[in-house]
């Protein structure tokens, strides 16, 4: 967890919004922290409920760290604080989850301060999670407090958004995102300028592109030939598409082997234990690491829609003229200019528009994910008057 100081400071506006609502007794019983990605929003949500629960709180956010609700806080085992999650390889909060979190909150606080609950991920609800919570929202329990927390505010269902205070989190500066790289990641100062330029004030894009750099240079070489190529990029559209599948799937797969592992050491620790308690914690650690490599699998496709995006992006740049300063992908300029020359404005914007059509939805599919890449990339370099319209095709695969 990052120190709440250093988030106070990134987050500001944020922190004294949240302050002054708890000064003035006005904390509203339903929070959405929007956040760009990893800028401080757990840090913020913990120390929020850490002050609702605490017993001789201080000024703020400041709760005193002492007292038995402060201890059981440090410990995790807080029992008014419950944490909702998304579960399973496709990353959805479960109406199940939804109503054994209600349950919970039908009874008395056992600590007689408030109860809290923390959404993280509140994308992930399903419509039919989202019908069951709204009725929680409607009519709240005295002293019950939600904070849903999202870096996909737009997945939101309106219903939920309009029952709830909107905190949207800002992008860090460029200064603080220097001062990650630096610090936190060990760059030199010509890997430190590429990341913080990429990552856009966004700390978990920037941890990200860290580990990955040469790959990410390579992708982003690979598409540029790709679509230099047009109409006899097809086998390289193929060979891209299953690649990245490909590499997914090893993901998985050593996943899958690590999950075995850590069960058989767990199993082997609680030999003694008693069968049900061992089934359970064996349970809870297998449904944590599937979360766990869902979510990483799930951002790996998020990250490649947004490599197209940006490639785009840098395409447009060129192709209007503006300043060069502004191109993300200066190392690869000579041929940002050379496929600049080969498309028009119209298709370059229409590719554009197409991937964020398509990428809300297609980075949760699993299976097809090389099936919808190869399509997208197959019409970025396809004529005008060969495409279908694009909605009818995503209704086609079942996106």
């Amino acid at each position: 967890m990052l120190d709440i100081s250093l988030v106070k400071d990134w987050q500001a506006s944020a922190y004294a919004s949240l302050e002054q609502a708890l000064k003035s007794d006005h904390l509203p019983h339903a929070i959405v922290l929007i956040s760009p990605g990893d800028v401080g929003e757990k840090e913020l949500a913990e120390a929020l409920a850490d002050r609702l629960v605490c017993e001789s709180p201080g000024e703020g956010l400041a709760s005193c760290g002492k007292c038995s609700g402060c201890h059981l806080r440090s410990q995790g085992t807080h029992p008014d604080v419950y944490y909702v999650r998304p579960v399973g390889r496709m990353r959805a909060i479960s109406p199940e989850t939804m109503g054994e979190m209600m349950v919970n909150l039908q009874t008395k606080s056992l600590k007689g301060r408030a109860k809290v609950v923390i959404i993280e991920q509140a994308e992930a609800l399903t419509r039919e999670s989202a019908n069951k919570f709204l009725k929680t929202l409607e009519e709240p329990s005295s002293k019950t407090y939600f904070i849903l927390l999202t870096s996909r505010g737009e997945r939101l269902l309106p219903t939920i958004k309009s029952r709830c205070q909107i905190i949207r989190l800002v992008p860090l500066s460029e200064s603080a995102m220097r001062n990650v790289c630096k610090d936190e990641l060990k760059l030199g100062e010509a890997e430190t300028s590429f990341v913080v330029k990429l990552s856009r004030g966004r700390r978990a894009k920037a941890l990200q592109l860290a580990h990955s750099l040469s790959e990410y240079k390579k992708d982003a070489a690979d598409l540029l030939e790709i679509y230099g190529l047009r109409e006899r990029a097809l086998p390289a559209i193929r060979e891209f598409s299953v690649q990245k599948y490909r590499a997914m799937r090893e993901i998985r797969d050593a996943w899958e082997l690590e999950i075995t592992k850590a069960k058989k050491k767990l199993s082997d620790d609680l030999k003694d234990a008693d069968p049900s308690v061992k089934k359970v914690e064996l349970q809870k650690l297998e449904d944590a690491m599937v979360i766990e490599n869902a979510e990483f699998l799930q951002d790996m496709r998020a990250d490649c829609y947004e490599l197209l995006t940006d490639i785009w992006r840098d395409i447009w740049i060129v192709k209007s003229g503006a300043a060069s300063d502004s191109v993300l992908h200066a190392f690869l300029l000579p041929q940002l200019k050379r496929v600049a020359d080969i498309y028009t404005e119209e298709e370059i914007i229409r590719n554009i528009d197409e991937i964020n059509l398509v990428r809300g939805p297609a980075v949760f599919l699993t299976m097809q994910f090389d099936i919808v890449l190869q399509g997208l990339l197959s019409r970025h370099i396809a004529p005008a008057e060969t495409r279908v319209f694009l909605r009818n095709a995503i209704k086609a695969t079942g996106l």
